[in-house]
């Protein structure tokens, strides 16, 4: 008798865990923007939480999931005058997770909420060495694999821009002009007079939604750009003409201000 394996391909690893919190805001609560080289899953448990992300701007409701990718800008805080409570949880991935995951928001079936439930529970007892097992780590990397999985094949709820959120979708507008003058390093009176704005209701705008500065939101999608180049194959040289920079050692201070890293330890 012959045997044959089926070998399985590991598309992706999750490595390791930056946090596992369970959060409990007040109604006032606000988290300034941020973005960051690894995953993040927000999931709500109860209330209601805003969201933005890039230039997306969503309300999360009960067992409502998002996830960050590496690198997303994104805002979290209390909405609708609820006390929100819910899991966050960041993680380091290798290889390519599941297309889709992070595009929009997922609604889970009880039963999915509850399994995730459980899974965070496993990553807190790990992450907070509040076990012995030596394998705990690995198990939580496997059930939260496992999980995510699952949940690209199910439908995001893809929620609008929200409706109750004033200025929102002039917030889209102004981050999607941003986005798309990315390599003409574009000033802020460049972006207000796409948008038909002042540079002064810019600065509102981007206050109320993401909690920064316009102008380091657009540095941000500067560096989220180039970061997606150098990972395609372009050398720097190429990526600095590509983004107007006066010269490529101008673009490794850029880089190394807004990262924390120079361009080779990045990709080391």
């Amino acid at each position: 008798m012959s045997w044959c394996i089926q070998e399985a391909k590991n598309h992706f690893e999750i490595e390791g865990f930056f946090s596992a919190i369970r959060f409990s805001w007040d109604e006032r609560f606000h988290f300034n923007g941020e973005s960051h080289d690894f995953w993040e899953i927000v999931f709500v448990s109860e209330g209601l939480v805003t969201v933005t992300e890039d230039e997306q701007v969503f309300t999360l409701e009960k067992n409502h999931m998002i996830l960050h990718a590496p690198l997303e800008f994104h805002r979290i805080g209390s909405a609708g005058g609820t006390t929100p409570a819910g899991l966050i949880t960041s993680f380091r991935a290798s290889g390519k997770l599941p297309e889709g995951l992070s595009e929009g928001v997922f609604a889970l079936s009880e039963e999915d909420a509850e399994a995730y439930r459980a899974i965070f529970d496993r990553i807190y007892a790990f992450y907070s060495k509040k076990t012995d097992d030596e394998y705990a780590g690995q198990e939580a990397s496997a059930l939260l694999s496992a999980f995510l999985i699952r949940l690209e094949k199910k439908r995001s709820v893809n929620a609008p821009t929200s409706s109750h959120e004033p200025g929102a979708e002039e917030y889209r507008r102004a981050a999607l002009a941003m986005s798309a003058a990315v390599c003409d390093n574009a000033s802020l009176s460049d972006i207000a007079a796409t948008c038909n704005v002042s540079v002064s209701y810019l600065k509102q705008l981007f206050h109320r939604y993401t909690g920064i500065s316009p102008k380091s939101f657009y540095n941000k999608l500067r560096i989220q750009y180039a970061v997606r180049r150098l990972q395609s194959g372009i050398t720097s040289q190429a990526v600095s003409n590509e983004m107007h920079f006066s010269s490529p050692s101008y673009f490794s201070v850029f880089f190394r201000k807004h990262t924390g890293k120079s361009i080779s330890d990045y990709f080391h």
